[in-house]
């Protein structure tokens, strides 16, 4: 996730049970979620919280555990509109410690 440039891939993010029925904003359809807005709310040594969507997406809070050792979505819910997370410095810092 974090690029040899420092700078933050969240695509490069792998986690088992993507969500893959977020809904679209204003239509019946639903896809797989997008990255493209996000933010960080919650970051531990076994824990990953984040809110995220496409432009085109209700965004959806997402809750990544480790199970087994490999990162996988425990929850995911429908949201209605993004909070302010950690700023990407911080973010950064608790990735590297």
């Amino acid at each position: 996730m974090l690029c040899e440039d420092g700078e933050v891939d969240m695509y490069a993010l792998d986690a088992v049970n993507w969500p893959d029925n977020a809904k679209n904003d204003g239509d019946e359809g639903v896809g797989t979620l997008d990255m493209e807005n996000y933010e960080c709310m919650e970051l531990t040594e076994t824990r990953f919280v984040m809110h995220c969507g496409g432009d085109w997406q209700i965004p959806m809070r997402l809750v990544m555990e480790l199970v087994d050792g490999v990162l996988t979505v425990t929850s995911a819910t429908d949201l209605d509109g993004y909070e302010e997370g950690m700023g990407e410095d911080e973010f950064k810092k608790k990735l590297l410690s």
